[in-house]
């Protein structure tokens, strides 16, 4: 497990007098096969009337097993964080390796400020009990007949990698209930991290959706789903990146379609999560509603002058009121994330 040290050890911290920062404001830990996953994110820095009076300088991080830790010293130390090392613990969590499965673990997160002064806050707690689960897999294949007409045919597994194989059960969505069965794709690493997010303007998540009910937060308050005064960018689904290559047929009539976390070799690509200005992406945050007006993702919309009522040029520009690394969706991603889907 990797992390950046804080600048203030808890002993010179406990010291230090001054204006505490902000509690921490998402949170979660998820139990997996001897590992503890951390999800969170940092709090805002304390302004008032345009004066910054306390900056956030990083996270302690503490875990206890059976109860819930009454302080900073009361338990193990999983990471003391950087605050400039943390956005991305939202969407790619911070693994905690050192626990046994069946066993149940508390976890106090306390804010530091870039004076080393920390937040006492014992209400910044999060449970886990890691268990044995099934594994995640992390590459497979199909064969694409394109003279067969039959959805139901025309796709067959190959036998790459270590979980799908040609007897293998596909997805499936139901076109009129929308109901989603995963069939033998459930573990696969790009199902498990494609989750609901709010998004900052920045691309970095704010807070975890209920996957369930897109109206709630993970721990059942109301989200900003349908809120348009909320100042992010509004509801995005994560899209983990993965690389894909294809082998086409002589004739022309049929092709084969591997997929991997990985770059196997020069022939996989990341297809769509490329910037060529920083390299390949980690994934990318994908709309979930048509964006509106302001180009912001949020539900309810479609009727307030927003992308579904614009031409394609129109829809670019409401892209470009996110930033810079807003990007159209379209062509390669989109090819990509259909081959995914077939």
């Amino acid at each position: 497990m990797g992390y950046a040290e804080a600048q203030y050890t808890v002993d010179e911290a406990a010291k230090t007098n001054g204006i505490p920062p902000k509690n921490i404001t998402t949170f979660r830990a998820a139990g997996g096969d001897g590992v503890v996953n951390l999800t969170f994110t940092p709090p805002s820095d304390t302004v008032i009337d345009d004066q910054t009076i306390c900056s956030v300088g990083g996270i302690l991080i503490i875990r206890k097993e059976g109860s819930a830790p009454t302080s900073m010293k009361d338990g193990e130390v999983v990471a003391k964080l950087d605050v400039t090392n943390m956005n991305n613990y939202i969407s790619d969590p911070l693994v905690d390796d050192d626990v046994v499965n069946e066993h149940t673990y508390y976890y106090g997160f306390f804010t530091m400020s870039d004076h080393g002064v920390y937040n006492y806050n014992q209400n910044c707690v999060a449970t886990a009990t890691p268990s044995e689960v099934p594994p995640t897999f992390y590459k497979f294949a199909y064969h694409q007949d394109f003279t067969e007409l039959d959805p139901d045919a025309t796709i067959t597994y190959l036998n790459w990698g270590d979980k799908i194989t040609s007897s293998s059960t596909p997805m499936h969505t139901n076109g009129d209930t929308g109901t989603v069965t995963a069939g033998d794709f459930e573990q696969f690493y790009v199902l498990q991290q494609n989750k609901p997010y709010m998004v900052k303007t920045n691309f970095q998540a704010d807070y975890p959706l209920d996957p369930t009910d897109y109206t709630k937060k993970l721990d059942g308050t109301a989200s900003d789903v349908s809120n348009t005064s909320y100042s992010g960018l509004g509801a995005y689904a994560w899209i983990p990146r993965f690389y894909m290559k294809e082998v086409y047929a002589a004739d022309g009539n049929s092709r084969d379609v591997y997929f991997s976390n990985e770059q196997e070799d020069s022939d996989f690509q990341p297809v769509g999560f490329m910037d060529y200005s920083i390299g390949a992406m980690k994934g990318a945050w994908i709309p979930m509603y048509y964006p509106g007006s302001d180009g912001k993702s949020f539900a309810g919309r479609t009727g307030d002058g927003g992308a579904n009522s614009k031409t394609c040029d129109q829809q670019k520009t409401l892209v470009d009121l996110n930033g810079a690394n807003a990007r159209f969706l379209g062509g390669s991603i989109m090819n990509a994330y259909r081959d995914l889907c077939y």
